[in-house]
C-alpha cells in the first residue's frame, strides 16, 4: 500500500497511522481487503457511472463529490471498516484519516485509469500522420504565425465580452482568457519563437502562454492533416478529432476549473473553428497562388502575416 507515501506520517498521529497501514497490509486477509476495495470502488463509481464528462477536470470534480458523500455518511464508513474487522484496535481519528486517504487515493487512481484508457483510444491512428499519409512539421516561422493568429482569436473573444458586459458568462470567459491563456510578454525561453511576432507588435498584440502555444501547434497539425484533396477543411471532423484526442486534455489543463465544463468546451470548439477558418482561407490563397504560379507562404494561413518564399 502506498498510502504512507502521500500522507503525513509524523508525530503521534502519524505513528499510529503507520501502524494501521502495517496492520491492514500484514494482518487483514487478502480476501477481506479485496472486498473492502471493491466496495469503496463501487461507492465511488456509482456516482459517476451515468455522468457524461468531456474533460478530465469535470470527472475529477464528480469523483471528489462522491468521496465527500462516502465520507459524510458514518453508516457507510462503519460498514466499510467492518469489512476489515479492525475492531477497537485503533481510535476513530486514525480510522477517519485512513478512510479519507484511501478514498482520495482510490479516486485519483480511477481518474488516471479513465484518462489513460481515453488517451490510448485517441492515439490510433497516429497523431502525427494525416489521412493523406504525410507528416506535418512546423518550422520557426510557422510557429510564429500560429502564435499571431492565436492572439488574434483571443482578442476577438475579448471584444465580444466587452460588448456583452451584462453577460456573466462572457465576463467569466474574458477573465479565464486573461488569467489562463494570455501573458504580458514572452518569457526568456519563448523569446526565440516569439521574436518575429514581437517585431510586428504595434502595441496591441496579445501573447499566449507556453502551454497555450503547445496546444495551438498541435492543433495546427490536426488542421493540416485534415485538409481534403480539394483544399477544403471539414470543420466538424476537426472539432471531433480535437475532442477525442490529447488536445482536449491539453485544453483542460490550460483552462482548469476557471470555467464550467460546458463553457470550457464551447470556448475550445469556437477556438478550433476560428483557427480552422483562418487556415482554410490560407489554403485557398495558397492553391490560387500555385495556379497563377506566384510565390506562396510557408504556412497556409493569412497571407499578410508571413514572409513569402518560393517552393
Amino acid at each position: 500500500m502506498s498510502l504512507t507515501a502521500i500522507s503525513p506520517c509524523v508525530g503521534p498521529s502519524g505513528k499510529v497511522f503507520k501502524e494501521l497501514i502495517g496492520h491492514v497490509a500484514g494482518v487483514v486477509l487478502r480476501e477481506k481487503f479485496e472486498q473492502f476495495s471493491h466496495t469503496v470502488c463501487s461507492n465511488l463509481v456509482k456516482g459517476i457511472a451515468n455522468k457524461k464528462c468531456l474533460l478530465p477536470s469535470a470527472l475529477a470534480t464528480s469523483l471528489l463529490e462522491q468521496v465527500e458523500n462516502v465520507l459524510s455518511s458514518q453508516e457507510t464508513q462503519n460498514n466499510l471498516l467492518q469489512i476489515l474487522q479492525l475492531g477497537d484496535s485503533f481510535n476513530s481519528h486514525v480510522l477517519n484519516q485512513f478512510m479519507l486517504q484511501f478514498c482520495l487515493k482510490f479516486s485519483t487512481e480511477i481518474l488516471k485509469f479513465v484518462s489513460s484508457t481515453f488517451r490510448d483510444r485517441s492515439r490510433a491512428p497516429s497523431a502525427q500522420q494525416g489521412q493523406q499519409g504525410r507528416i506535418v512539421e512546423l518550422d520557426k516561422e510557422d510557429r510564429q504565425v500560429v502564435y499571431y493568429i492565436a492572439g488574434s482569436i483571443m482578442r476577438a473573444f475579448l471584444k465580444n465580452a466587452k460588448k456583452a458586459k451584462k453577460s456573466s458568462q462572457w465576463q467569466n470567459v474574458a477573465a479565464a482568457i486573461k488569467s489562463k491563456i494570455l501573458m504580458d510578454k514572452p518569457v526568456a525561453d519563448m523569446v526565440s519563437d516569439c521574436e518575429w511576432t514581437s517585431d510586428v507588435d504595434r502595441g496591441g498584440l496579445l501573447y499566449i502562454t507556453a502551454d497555450c502555444q503547445f496546444f495551438f501547434v498541435n492543433l495546427t497539425k490536426v488542421v493540416f492533416e485534415s485538409e481534403t484533396f480539394n483544399g477544403s477543411l471539414p470543420y466538424d471532423t476537426i472539432i471531433s478529432k480535437v475532442s477525442n484526442s490529447d488536445l482536449s486534455v491539453q485544453w483542460d489543463n490550460i483552462i482548469s476549473d476557471s470555467l464550467p465544463e460546458s463553457v470550457s468546451v464551447d470556448l475550445m470548439n469556437d477556438t478550433v473553428l476560428y483557427f480552422s477558418r483562418s487556415c482554410g482561407r490560407g489554403f485557398a490563397r495558397r492553391r490560387l497562388s500555385f495556379l497563377r504560379k506566384r510565390p506562396v507562404v510557408s504556412m497556409a494561413t493569412r497571407h499578410f502575416v508571413a514572409s513569402r518564399k518560393n517552393r
